[in-house]
């Protein structure tokens, strides 16, 4: 049975990313969890006027940390998904450009002249185009 793979399998190139809209869903319900135990703190202190005993007190300062210990779960599982979201922003850049360098590499064979505008553009934009420095320095 022939075994054939992935265009990136086939040249040499890194494999596509999975997609990332499962880990910004992910980040999006732990703010949404965050913001919800806020506003069940906010609910809890607005009851506190009405509390005339120390044990009432004592169970709504217990209720208070039970949720901002809750909070801070959410907050720390946040932080894991926004730096899972960037790692995976990285592998997409670098899929993007073993993809725009192999594009220019087959330029290079089948279109030179193309290929050559490409380079300079791209020594232009670094500051390395030497034609572009002797026009400077002659201004």
């Amino acid at each position: 049975m022939l075994k054939v793979g992935t265009s990136e399998d086939i040249l040499g190139l890194s494999a596509q990313p999975a997609n990332t809209c499962p880990l910004i869903d992910d980040a999006k319900q732990g703010v949404d969890a965050v913001d919800t135990a806020l506003l069940t703190i906010d609910d809890l202190l607005r009851r506190y006027a009405d509390i005339d005993n120390l044990p009432e007190a004592l169970d709504l300062l217990e209720a208070i940390a039970d949720v901002l210990s809750g909070m801070q779960d959410n907050t720390a599982a946040c932080l894991e998904q926004f730096e899972q979201i960037r790692t995976r922003a990285e592998e997409i850049r670098q899929w993007g450009n073993d993809w725009k360098d192999e594009a220019i590499r087959r330029l290079q064979v089948v279109d030179p002249e193309t290929y050559d505008l490409i380079q300079a553009s791209r020594e232009i934009r670094r500051g390395t185009n030497p034609f572009m420095q002797s026009q400077e320095s002659q201004l």
